[in-house]
């Protein structure tokens, strides 16, 4: 039991650390301006959804529940007032250095022999899941790949067979 336990805190440590997740407790973002450095988060537009004029955007960092600090963009409707619900967007691209750090995952879960699952979202197709496959990851989120293809049931079958 007492192993069980590590290997689920450990799998959602890898998996908020390795993917985009959201999952805040409190609203303690830091915007732009108090950004956490060590991140490298970019200020250019890097989705592959054209920027509205009707949304404001930031990139935000805060710390979750188990004092990992996550990033995220933050889309705000310009002209809002009050508290808004929460949305998520899909359409991030893809990470390059996101294969190097599964590898590094995967290669610490194994030495601790753990049977911690890797997943990634974020750019995932084909070409990139493969490649995130081969590097130790057991799940792919592949929201806008799959839903803008001709044929998603297909896709979906492409993809499992990775």
């Amino acid at each position: 039991m007492k192993k069980s336990l590590r290997e689920l805190c450990t799998a959602i440590a890898i998996c908020f650390c390795a993917t985009g997740n959201l999952f805040a407790t409190d609203n303690q973002f830091n915007t732009d301006h108090t950004m956490d450095k060590n991140l490298n988060l970019i200020k250019e537009w890097d989705k592959v959804f054209p920027q509205s004029d009707k949304v404001s955007h930031s990139k935000v960092t805060f710390r979750n529940r188990y004092g990992i600090t996550l990033a995220a963009d933050m889309y705000k409707p310009k002209h809002a007032d009050g508290k808004l619900p929460a949305i998520a967007i899909s359409g991030q691209r893809f990470i390059e250095h996101s294969v190097d750090k599964v590898a590094r995952l995967r290669e610490m879960i194994d030495r601790k022999e753990l049977s911690t699952m890797i997943e990634v979202d974020g750019g995932v197709n084909l070409e990139t899941g493969k490649r995130l496959v081969d590097a130790g990851a057991n799940v792919l989120v592949a929201g806008n790949f799959v839903f803008k293809s001709p044929d998603p049931i297909q896709t979906i079958k492409d993809l499992k067979a990775l």
